[in-house]
């Protein structure tokens, strides 16, 4: 088989049987990723200082997991492009008089702690410093997004929470097992009955929103953003 990088504790007798598994780290360097034999198990080398962050995959990672986890990362980093040029007037703004993009983000938080918290682990006491009770109400399923900011909590919380659930979810997800994939979500929902889809729904359903806010910019009189 041949090396996809220079680490050099590679070690080719011991990558025998292994398939390589392309990408599914992103852009990591020195990192050696292959698929076991058995097809559920990611095997990497080390990477260098400074690379293990929020949420890294871990030396032995289920692979549907390591998938879906990539997934949810890819869809978060084009939702943080659209965002990233936006003022303040803009994340309220209703063109069309539909949604505004600061309900898009806040119900987007909410989607995903109930996507790979909620029904993953079940609730937990400490949740509420992750996101708000009322976070959840105002941007659940079935709320009506408002242009008024003053009903809404300031746009720093809401980013913030935006930001501690992905956080968090990346974190505690990481630690499940090939196992645990197969379990019955903690609550239901008409797309999936599994933890994995439940996880696979959380990065789809951030694509479809990430979609709105690309067209409530191009409304806004943005510049598409590829």
């Amino acid at each position: 088989m041949r090396r996809r990088t220079n680490n050099p504790q590679f070690n080719p007798k011991q990558e025998a049987g292994r398939v390589p598994h392309p990408g599914c780290l992103g852009n990591v360097p020195n990192v050696g990723i292959f698929i076991a034999a058995d097809k559920r198990t990611i095997l990497q080398g080390p990477r260098t200082e400074g690379e293990v962050g929020m949420g890294a995959i871990a030396a032995s990672t289920p692979v549907r997991l390591s998938q879906a986890l990539e997934q949810i990362r890819a869809a978060r980093s084009y939702t943080l492009e659209l965002l990233g040029d936006l003022n303040t007037e803009e994340w309220f703004a209703m063109p069309g008089g539909v949604t505004h993009i600061a309900w898009q983000v806040g119900h987007l938080a909410m989607a995903e702690y109930r996507c790979c918290l909620d029904r993953i682990r079940g609730e937990q006491p400490a949740d509420g410093e992750l996101i708000s009770l009322a976070m959840l109400t105002i941007f659940g399923k079935g709320s009506t997004p408002d242009a008024d900011p003053l009903k809404y909590p300031p746009l720093d919380d809401i980013r913030s929470a935006f930001e501690r659930v992905h956080a968090a979810a990346l974190t505690e997800c990481a630690k499940l097992k090939d196992a645990d994939l197969d379990a019955p979500a903690l609550k239901p929902h008409r797309l999936f009955t599994t933890k994995l889809g439940s996880l696979q729904w959380c990065a789809r359903h951030e694509m479809v929103h990430a979609g709105q806010i690309a067209l409530l910019r191009r409304m806004l009189g943005r510049k598409p953003s590829w």
